[in-house]
């Protein structure tokens, strides 16, 4: 019904549309006609507001989210999502870069004097790393992010509930939330430490669940967790790479894991893996949705082909429309900061990196950004931060550097001065401190040489 419901019809971003929707339930315990008077709220605070303008949107709490997103977006205003643990420094960022009338949620610093107006409004700015690492809003808008949602509703028919425990403000943990709205689903938002402790889950049968490998790491090591994973209709694990023992220990609870291939620039998941095959002992081995394609080639698109080695280019109605304050712009192939390999049944894997970036938890990191932030402090001569395999959060990050000071480096102290321009994620997780970094002959870091210090 979900599926039909959404689809034939058309579902618009207008009141009238949230209305007959919130007929049928969507978030967990709570009632659809107190919801909507929320949004028609939020409606009223938006129009209230000079066209064109952005509201940056921080609450944690899932009615309060969603009735200022849907309520903004009814209203034809921009939406930013951002995350209200930020530190500081990228606070401060976001603020200039976004420059909003309005901040719903926590808002630790004064908002800059002067708001953005924009000729093009009505769009939804979600925070990703980009291809660069560094905090960029990509540009999407109610219809890519519904050709998401179709796209996997194609692949997995039915209403598609979900238990959504990641973080509204990321798209992986907001598509989880506009998936179930669009397919007369229900929406389970625990925070996370309830959720891991394997408290209070819902009976949602048939519900899907969205995890990162960190998460899916601590749930496996609690037993009422375990036996709530069960109830799950597929698990989607993304977000960084997924070590083959935490995949031997899930299958071994006969969990229904679905590896996911995504991203922000995407509206999250493109591809997909298959559980059945997964509980069966074969190797996970995604292909694209049907709203997709998965292409591999070179950067500069002379040569695409739908199957061998190369650069990861991805053709789908979901893409985002450029990075905001750039002009909107419809993109119809995208290349990822991704190489990967794809055979002749079009199934995707040997997924790493053509860059420096680091999966880490789910976040997508910057290390060169890291390393500048440690230099600023004075307190370093040099510094190269890299990952290395972690089964908690699939890729931690190490950080090898030379101490500029006589006394000797406290790490506690280091990190609670870090914390005032870093959030959570960009903190190494192990430091090594040495009288000099190894090079080559040419003058480069050597790498090797350095893990072997």
């Amino acid at each position: 019904m979900g599926y039909e419901y959404t689809f034939r019809n058309a579902m618009e971003c207008t009141l009238a549309d949230f209305k007959k929707r919130l007929t049928s339930p969507w978030l967990w315990q709570t009632e659809g006609g107190t919801l909507f008077l929320q949004i028609e709220a939020a409606y009223q605070q938006a129009t209230a507001l000079e066209k064109g303008c952005i509201i940056l949107l921080t609450d944690e709490d899932p009615a309060s989210f969603w009735s200022c997103f849907l309520g903004t977006l009814a209203a034809g205003q921009t939406i930013a999502l951002f995350s209200p643990q930020s530190a500081i420094g990228e606070w401060e960022e976001a603020l200039n870069l976004i420059k909003p009338a309005l901040v719903v949620g926590r808002c630790p610093i004064t908002l800059p004097e002067a708001h953005i107006s924009l000729p093009h409004a009505g769009k939804i700015l979600i925070p990703t790393g980009g291809t660069g690492g560094r905090l960029r809003f990509a540009i999407h808008s109610w219809d890519s992010l519904a050709a998401a949602v179709k796209g996997l509703a194609q692949a997995i028919e039915g209403p598609l509930s979900a238990v959504a425990p990641l973080p509204l403000h990321h798209v992986s943990g907001l598509m989880p939330g506009l998936r179930a709205f669009l397919t007369e689903g229900t929406i389970y938002s625990p925070t996370s430490k309830s959720f891991e402790a394997g408290d209070g889950w819902p009976q949602l049968p048939g519900a899907l669940l969205s995890l990162v490998p960190t998460q899916l790491e601590r749930l496996l090591k609690n037993h009422a967790a375990i036996q709530a994973l069960r109830q799950s209709r597929l698990i989607f694990l993304g977000g960084g790479s997924t070590s083959e023992t935490l995949l031997q220990t899930a299958k071994e609870h006969a969990l229904p894991i679905a590896l996911t291939y995504g991203m922000t620039e995407t509206g999250a998941m493109i591809a997909l893996s298959d559980a059945h095959a997964f509980l069966k002992g074969d190797m996970p081995h995604g292909k694209a949705l049907p709203h997709a394609q998965l292409l591999v080639g070179d950067e500069a698109a002379t040569s695409l082909q739908k199957q061998g080695e190369g650069r990861l280019w991805i053709e789908a109605p979901s893409l985002f429309q450029g990075y905001f304050p750039d002009k909107p712009i419809i993109q119809k192939r995208y290349l990822t900061g991704d190489n990967g390999s794809i055979n002749e049944k079009g199934e995707l894997s040997h997924i790493a990196r053509a860059d420096r970036i680091i999966i880490s938890g789910g976040e997508k990191i910057d290390p060169a950004f890291i390393e500048a932030t440690l230099l600023k402090t004075g307190l370093f001569q040099e510094v190269h931060v890299m990952g290395e395999s972690c089964p908690e959060w699939g890729t931690s990050l190490v950080a090898y550097s030379v101490w500029n000071r006589n006394e000797a480096p406290n790490i506690a102290e280091l990190k609670a001065l870090l914390k005032k321009t870093l959030n959570h994620a960009y903190l190494p997780k192990r430091w090594f401190f040495l009288n000099a970094l190894p090079k080559k002959e040419n003058g480069k870091l050597d790498v090797q040489q350095l893990i072997k210090c």
